[in-house]
C-alpha cells in the first residue's frame, strides 16, 4: 500500500510543494539496491532513500544521510546542479517522478521489478539497476495510462473490478467489497466505489498492524497504530517501523531454521546412537561373536560379508558380518580384539549421547528464546554461534553446560582461535592450561547472572583435561576475560597472548564422563 498509486499521488504533491527552489546535490549508492539523493538550495537540504530490495520496495526522506568513505558511487551525473521544475506521479501508475529541464528521474515502483530511470526527453538514457535491460527500452511517455471510470465500462467489468480500475490495488478493492459487497443496484455500487475513490484523495493516511507487520493504508480499519495528515512524515515512520519488524522477522526465521536443522541432527544422533548403545548392551558380545565363528570355522571360506550360524550362546540363529578380503580365524581375531574395546566404546557412546541431549535442550531452549524475540538485539547472542549458510557445518569446539553456563572447549589449534576470536564474546571468561598446549576453553556469560567460583573450578579442569598435562595431579590454568586475549600475525595457530591473568589449580577431569 505504501508504494499504492493513490498514496504516491499524495506524497507527489507534498514533495512538489515542499522541494520548490531544491536542485540536485548529489547521487549515488553505497550498498545494493539502495539509491540515495541529495537536494540543496540555501540553507537547506533534503534527502531521498530509494530502498529498491526485491523483498521491500520503500521511498523514505531521512533528515541527514552519511555518506561513507569508501564503497560508495556516483550515479545519474548529469542532473548534478539540476533545478527540479516539478515532481508528480505519472497518471494511473506507481511511478514518482522528478522533472527537471529535459530529464526526468522515474522511480517505477513495481515490487520485485522496481529500479530508477534517467529520461531525457521521452528516452531512457540510464538505469539503476542494469540487470533489467528492458527497462531501457520503456518511454517516458508509457508510464501515464488513461482508466475508464464510466458505468458504462464498470458494468463490463462487474465480474473483475480489478480490471476497471488496476490502480485501485487489492487490497484497497479488497476493502471496498467487504463494505459494499452486498450491494445489488449496479448502478448505486458505481457511485458508492466512484467515492470511495475520491476518498483515497483526502482520508488521514493509517498505519495498522497485520500479522505482526506494518501496513501503511489510506482506509481506517482495525489495529490502527498511528494516522498522519503528512505523507512524507508518515512513509518515514512505516519505514522505521516495517524495517525494525521485517528485519527482525527475517533474523528469526532464519535462526529458527538453522537451530530446527540442528535439532533434528541432535534427534537424530541420539536416537541412532542409543540404537546402537542397546544393541551392544543386549546383543552378543564380540568375544561370543568370535567364539561362534571359531566353532564354525569348518564350514566357512575366505570371501563372505556376512553368514548365518548358530548362537548357542542363546540358542538361536545369528547373523555375522566378516571381513570378505580375509579369513574367517582373522575375522575370528577381529572380533576378540574389538571385544577389549567394547566397554570403551559403550561408555563413549554413553558420553556422546549425555553431551547431545545437553546440546538438544539448549537448542531447543534457543529455539524457544528466539521465537519470543521482539528486538533484533536479543537476536544478537544466537548470530555468533550460528552464522548465515554455515548450520551445516562442525562446531569448532565441544559443548559442556554447568549450572545454567555454557562451557566450550576448542578441538585443535586451528579451532582454538575459531573459539576465540570468532565465538567467544568480550566478557567471556577464557582459560587455558598454563605453559603448555591444549585447548582454548570459554565460559559464556548469561547475562544479569555472575559465573560461580564452582562454575571456574569445572572450566579449569576441563582446561586441564584437554592439554599435555593431563595425567598430571594438578595443574596451573591461567584465566582471564577474553578481552584480555590477543593475536599477532608472527603466532602459530592457537598461540595467543594473555594480559591480566589469574591461576588457578585444577585437577584434569573429563567431567561430563563422571555425570
Amino acid at each position: 500500500m505504501h508504494n499504492n498509486y493513490f498514496f504516491l499521488k499524495r506524497l507527489a504533491g507534498t514533495l512538489n510543494e515542499k522541494l520548490a527552489g531544491f536542485a540536485f546535490g548529489e547521487i549515488f549508492t553505497q550498498h545494493k539496491d539502495e539509491l540515495i539523493i541529495g537536494l540543496y538550495r540555501p540553507k537547506n537540504t533534503f534527502y531521498i532513500k530509494a530502498s529498491l530490495s526485491p523483498l521491500f520496495t520503500c521511498l523514505s526522506f531521512p533528515e541527514d544521510f552519511q555518506r561513507a568513505k569508501k564503497n560508495s558511487t556516483d550515479l545519474f551525473k548529469e542532473l548534478i546542479d539540476n533545478k527540479i521544475d516539478e515532481i508528480r506521479v505519472a497518471a494511473n501508475d506507481r511511478c514518482l517522478q522528478l522533472i527537471s529541464g529535459s530529464f526526468t528521474l522515474v522511480f517505477k515502483l513495481h515490487g520485485n521489478r522496481s529500479n530508477t530511470l534517467l529520461f531525457r526527453n521521452n528516452n531512457c538514457v540510464e538505469l539503476f539497476k542494469n540487470k533489467f535491460p528492458g527497462d531501457q527500452q520503456l518511454a517516458l511517455s508509457a508510464f501515464d495510462k488513461k482508466i475508464d471510470l464510466s458505468f458504462e465500462n464498470f458494468l463490463t467489468n462487474i465480474d473483475n473490478l480489478n480490471k476497471f480500475i488496476p490502480t485501485l490495488g487489492k487490497e484497497n478493492l479488497a476493502f471496498f467489497l467487504s463494505q459494499y459487497n452486498q450491494v445489488k443496484d449496479n448502478d448505486a455500487k458505481w457511485k458508492a466505489l466512484i467515492e470511495f475513490i475520491s476518498q483515497l484523495d483526502n482520508n488521514p493516511i493509517y498505519i495498522i498492524s497485520e500479522n505482526d507487520l506494518p501496513k501503511l493504508v489510506l482506509y481506517k480499519k482495525e489495529d490502527v497504530v498511528r494516522s498522519f495528515s503528512d505523507p512524507i512524515e508518515a512513509i518515514n515512520i512505516f519505514y522505521l517501523l516495517y524495517s525494525k519488524a521485517f528485519f527482525l522477522q527475517r533474523n528469526k526465521e532464519r535462526l529458527l531454521r538453522e537451530k530446527k536443522t540442528l535439532i533434528k541432527k541432535r534427534k537424530n544422533y541420539i536416537r541412532q546412537n542409543e540404537q546402537k548403545l542397546e544393541e551392544l548392551k543386549s546383543g552378543p558380545k564380540y568375544s561370543q561373536i568370535g567364539d561362534i565363528i571359531m566353532a564354525n570355522l569348518h564350514a566357512l571360506k575366505t570371501g563372505l560379508s556376512e553368514v548365518e550360524l548358530f548362537d548357542f550362546y542363546r540358542n538361536q540363529p545369528i547373523v555375522i558380518h566378516l571381513k570378505k578380503d580375509i579369513s574367517p580365524q582373522k575375522n575370528a581375531e577381529n572380533y576378540y580384539r574389538k571385544s577389549k574395546n567394547q566397554k570403551i566404546e559403550i561408555d563413549k557412546l554413553e558420553a556422546n549421547i549425555r553431551t547431545k541431549k545437553s546440546e538438544l535442550e539448549n537448542l531447543t531452549s534457543q529455539a524457544d528464546q528466539i521465537e519470543r524475540a521482539v528486538d533484533t538485539r536479543q537476536l544478537k547472542k544466537f548470530e555468533s554461534e550460528i552464522k548465515p549458510g554455515q548450520s551445516d557445518a562442525p562446531l569448532p569446539y565441544h559443548i559442556y553446560d554447568e549450572k545454567g553456563f555454557r562451557i566450550l572447549v576448542g578441538k585443535n589449534a586451528r579451532k582454538n582461535d575459531e573459539l576465540t576470536f570468532k565465538v567467544a564474546g568480550k566478557n567471556d571468561i577464557w582459560m587455558h592450561a598454563k605453559d603448555t598446549q591444549g585447548s582454548h576453553v570459554v565460559i559464556r556469560q548469561v547475562p544479569g547472572q555472575a559465573i560461580s567460583k564452582s562454575v571456574i573450578e569445572k572450566a579449569a579442569s576441563l582446561a586441564a583435561y584437554f592439554s599435555k598435562r593431563k595425567t598430571e595431579g594438578l595443574v596451573d590454568v591461567i584465566y582471564t576475560e577474553k578481552k584480555y586475549v590477543r593475536k599477532t600475525k608472527d603466532l602459530e595457530a592457537g598461540q595467543v597472548i594473555v594480559e591480566k591473568e589469574k591461576v588457578i589449580l585444577a585437577e584434569p577431569i573429563n567431567w561430563l564422563d563422571r555425570k
